[in-house]
């Protein structure tokens, strides 16, 4: 939505376009957030399995073996680089996903002080609602409640 159904004016097209960028790029965070702490749970789990079944149970408890096992095991090391890769992914992600809530909160509670301002015409209140009701239906963004 570059562009509103109805006649605001310029700075507050900008402020909105600005708002619904940052909702859009918080939701990508979000995404990729939950999608790397699904890969890192996935590759844990196979890779305890893996680890538990090929080097564990035939070094019968003797470290050297364990080491020597798991040294040769391609498999094992490659899985153990993609967990680390994408738990770090993931933290990654999440410090930008927090990064982002925080300009998307301050935006929005920015636009809610701004629509919220006392007007004496039953007009810019319509407008209002008309407003909040399209950025809701279309991208799921509250400016008429701050929580």
């Amino acid at each position: 939505m570059t562009r509103l159904d109805m006649d605001v004016s310029e700075d507050i097209q900008a402020i909105l376009k600005e708002l619904i960028d940052r909702k859009q790029k918080l939701d990508r965070y979000k995404r990729l957030k939950v999608g790397f702490a699904w890969a890192a749970a996935c590759l844990f789990l196979f890779f305890s399995y893996s680890f538990y079944n090929e080097v564990l149970v035939p070094s019968q408890n003797n470290m050297i073996t364990v080491l020597a096992s798991f040294g040769n095991n391609k498999l094992l090391f490659f899985m153990l680089l993609g967990l680390i890769s994408s738990y770090y992914m993931m933290n990654y992600f999440t410090t930008q996903y927090d990064k982002q809530k925080a300009k998307y909160d301050l935006l929005r509670a920015e636009m809610i002080d701004y629509f919220m301002f006392p007007r004496s015409s039953s007009k810019y209140a319509a407008m209002r609602e008309a407003i909040s009701r399209q950025l809701k239906e279309k991208h799921d963004i509250n400016i008429s409640f701050k929580n």
